[in-house]
């Protein structure tokens, strides 16, 4: 006689409980921070749509928001959908405001569930009785509906209105908002009218959290009504558990702490690995391997063939109850039949042509090289057998598996029990990925462990048809497990994504990089696979050469360098002084890979390093093609814009870097000197600024600071900016100089001319500070001194329309007028922009009234 059992994994129904749930901490925790957000003092009331496939887990997280709300003392009702409410509004707001009626009565709102309010509200709805009082006005609309006496819909006003009074209660009781929760909102989302009257309503009121959930294809109806959806809805995407733990706390979490030793974690990673990491999967394969342990009597309870025998025997059972023609075919389908379907899965969006090469991937080990193309010629037969019965094909030639979720679960399983186990689905249109995976998995499967580091040359849009484009890195790995005892969990080594941006570039000892360009794709990619033991990559080398030839003939060409070496070799020679050599090998780069980021940036790099700043502009001008949101490509664009004087142009690029990286100090500098260059000194000094918080070693950005402090004429401020600079740097030349124009300004003439005597001891023959030597000797009285420095000047460069000028002001001071007019005729010839000069400069007062003058500055 049997002993009964109780079976804790319930694969047929949504989580409950929280201490069942597994995984999703990155999606609680986003979405307890805006449930959070409407507890403040100025309360904030954010949408969410959550977006994920069939059985990925939407409706147990609606279930433990409800329980987070609840913590929050936030009222969360469940809004029921179905084919009569998501067509009919009065049909759904009874719904809604029955839900709240309900639940808030549930916690005193309206006198609580035996108050008068809501007994009468319970006969309106309930009994179709108009003659009873309710605080709502819906109720005469929806008796009207439901008897029959009444047609259209109910208006906006009278929607407000009573869902404002739902909220005016809340308030009452202390409720911070209402939380109203949408499950399968894929229906809701076939009727235009009623999400426009749904955003319409809630864009109006405070007080309500709308939280959809449905599968992706609802997500462009919302996105259309609720423009732009990132204003009205926060979206959260519900996947597939991601990590091996998260699939692990699934199985372990329903079991007994006894039970949970006697759990073989080798089984938990066969089982996210199985089951892609999918919820319910992961629950029907527990379900059945706990249903074994009982049954049996087995030590451990452990994942073997019986068990995916009688998950495909469930799946049988509801097979055979009818209505599911494709699983119904595919239970007909032969091996080589079957290994067509999965592929359609492995590589959905791909052409009969790329998909037949990708299967013969699969298996290019097993064929010789004259057998290629007859298998390729095979698997397009196969798979034209199929199109029209279980796969389909679009206008552009793209092949899809026609079946539902369920169809695809069948598929899998029944591919298992015929022994087809090396399969991993795809993502749609992503090819390019799909192959990566199998050429990574065919080159690489026989090393005990590896992570790989993958970039691909080709984008992909973020966000819809309409958003930007971006390129993809996949970091990916195999763990050991064969020496692993049972019950015991291994990693062997695992690297941080910033780890791997760095030793992808920067190249490592235990790893090696190759390019693959894929013909039948036009686009190809760079793997670098790391490994713990270097031995390996010998066998890695020794892999790519014995299939070199055979990958070729399917039309993928193994490259052993690629860009990013091809780069490395570059900067070495540029740091040799070898800059022909390192741009042929820039544009071999740029050549195998017109779109390699690495190639361009470090070409740009090396032109502004040899001061050729219109060719590095044109470097960088693609680095942001490439990379549209990489801070420092808009940076280095802006630093070649400002060397060619286009500040307008750097300060654009500029703002963009900033935006997009405002963490990054030299942004804000290079920011701060496009600024000063357009003399907008207030908005660089507030750029410096930025600088020297991140950065309070910034030296360059104080000094800056200080000379846009000087053109504004805050000659104190500047001086304090100087001298902090000099203390670092106490012969700076620059900042020496800037410093005695400062003590200058402020009349601190001694001090001014220590300075710059010192200076001039150094370099005598340098103009601007003579010049300013002369400016403060005038000032000191000392007109013919200053006079004479202004002609050793002239003498040393006869165009220097400065030193005309100002010996023209020094001879204005002394009456020499003709003399005067002579040099200002003079820097009036070499530069018109002096005559300007010369109506505002109060040296000339004693010539305003000379007609010579007038003449001279009209």
């Amino acid at each position: 006689m049997s002993q009964a059992f109780t079976n804790p994994f319930d694969f047929e129904k949504p989580v409950r409980d929280p201490e069942l749930f597994a995984g999703r901490t990155k999606e609680l925790k986003e979405i307890d921070y805006y449930l959070g957000l409407c507890r403040g003092e100025k309360p904030v009331f954010h949408n969410i749509a959550m977006i994920g496939t069939r059985a990925a887990g939407k409706t147990s997280l609606l279930n433990m928001i409800e329980h987070m709300a609840e913590e929050k003392r936030i009222l969360a009702v469940k809004v029921s959908l179905n084919s009569e409410s998501s067509t009919n509004d009065v049909i759904l707001f009874k719904e809604v405001f029955d839900a709240i009626m309900t639940r808030g009565a549930e916690v005193g709102m309206f006198g609580g569930i035996g108050g008068k309010i809501y007994r009468a509200f319970r006969t309106a709805v309930d009994m179709l009785d108009a003659s009873v009082e309710i605080p709502l006005l819906f109720g005469t609309a929806y008796i009207g509906v439901k008897k029959g006496g009444a047609s259209g819909g109910l208006s906006q006003q009278v929607l407000v209105h009573d869902l404002k009074k739902l909220w005016e209660e809340a308030k009452k009781n202390d409720v911070p908002a209402i939380a109203l929760l949408f499950d399968e909102c894929d229906l809701l989302a076939e009727n235009e009218v009623l999400l426009q009257k749904l955003r319409n309503i809630f864009s109006d009121i405070d007080g309500y959290m709308l939280i959809f959930a449905g599968t992706e294809s609802m997500f462009p109806a919302i996105s259309e009504v609720f423009s732009p959806i990132p204003r009205f809805f926060k979206r959260i995407d519900v996947g597939n558990f991601v990590s091996v733990e998260e699939t692990k706390e699934c199985v372990l979490k329903p079991l007994s702490a006894q039970e949970k030793q006697l759990v073989n974690l080798g089984s938990v990673a066969e089982i996210h690995m199985i089951t892609a990491g999918n919820p319910y999967e992961v629950q029907l394969i527990s379900h059945y391997m706990y249903k074994k342990h009982k049954e049996a009597s087995t030590p451990q309870i452990a994942l073997d063939v019986g068990v995916l025998d009688n998950v495909l025997l469930e799946l049988e059972r509801l097979r055979e109850r009818g209505g599911h023609e494709v699983a119904d075919i595919v239970r007909r389908c032969y091996p080589d039949q079957l290994r067509a379907l999965l592929a359609t899965l492995e590589c959905p969006s791909a052409t009969i042509e790329q998909l037949s090469r990708f299967m013969v991937l699969s298996e290019i080990e097993s064929h010789s090289l004259d057998q290629l193309s007859n298998q390729v010629s095979y698997y397009d037969a196969i798979v034209e057998g199929l199109i029209g019965k279980v796969i389909t094909e679009d206008a552009e030639r793209r092949l899809r598996f026609s079946g539902g979720q369920f169809d695809v679960l069948y598929l899998k399983y029944f591919a298992f029990s015929k022994g087809i186990t090396e399969f991993q689905f795809g993502i749609p249109d992503q090819i390019d990925a799909s192959v990566e995976t199998k050429l990574t998995h065919v080159l690489l499967k026989e090393l005990p462990e590896y992570e790989t580091n993958v970039r691909f040359d080709a984008e992909i849009l973020l966000q819809g048809p309409k958003g930007p484009k971006a390129k993809r890195v996949i970091f990916g790995g195999k763990f050991r497990s064969k020496e692993a005892k049972p019950g015991e969990w291994v990693t062997v080594f695992s690297f941080t994504p910033a780890e791997m941006e760095s030793r992808f570039y920067l190249g490592d000892p235990s790893s090696i990089r190759f390019r693959a360009n894929v013909d039948w794709l036009k686009t190809g990619f760079v793997i670098q696979a790391t490994v713990k033991d270097q031995a390996h990559l010998s066998a890695i080398s020794q892999k790519i050469e014995s299939l070199r030839t055979k990958l070729l003939v399917l039309g993928i060409e193994v490259l052993s360098r690629d860009e990013v070496q091809i780069t490395t070799e570059a900067n070495a020679l540029k740091d040799k002084g070898d800059f022909k050599g390192a741009h042929a090998k820039y544009d071999e780069a740029t050549r195998m890979n017109p779109n390699s980021e690495i190639a361009w940036a470090n070409k740009g790099l090396a032109f502004l390093q040899r001061q050729d700043y219109g060719n590095a502009l044109k470097c960088f001008e693609k680095w942001t093609e490439i990379r549209p949101r990489l801070p420092v490509a808009w940076e280095n664009r802006g630093r070649a814009l400002i060397h060619l004087g286009n500040f307008g142009d750097a300060l654009e690029s500029l703002q963009k870097a900033v935006d997009l990286g405002p963490e990054v100090w030299s942004a804000w500098d290079n920011r701060g000197r496009a600024l000063l260059n357009t003399q907008s000194y207030d908005a660089a000094i507030a750029s410096f600024n930025r600088a020297l918080a991140l950065k309070p070693d910034d030296r360059d950005a104080g000094l800056l600071k200080g000379i846009c402090y000087l053109r504004l004429g805050r000659h104190e401020d500047a001086l304090v900016c100087f001298e902090e600079f000099l203390q670092y740097a106490p012969h700076h030349v620059e900042a020496l100089a800037e410093k005695a124009i400062a003590l200058y300004e402020l009349g601190k003439l001694d001090e001014a001319a220590s300075i710059i005597g010192g200076l001039l001891a150094a370099d005598p023959g340098n103009l601007g500070l003579m010049n300013l030597r002369a400016m403060v000797l005038s000032r000191s009285g000392d007109q013919e001194k200053a006079i004479s420095i202004c002609s050793e000047i002239l003498a040393m460069e006869p165009e220097a329309g400065f030193a005309y000028f100002n010996r023209a002001c020094f001879e204005s001071r002394l009456g020499k007028l003709d003399e005067s007019l002579a040099d200002l005729g003079k820097a009036i010839e070499l530069d018109p922009m002096f005559s300007q000069k010369a109506l505002d400069e109060e040296d000339f007062q004693n010539l305003r009234e000379d007609p010579r003058f007038k003449q001279l500055v009209s």
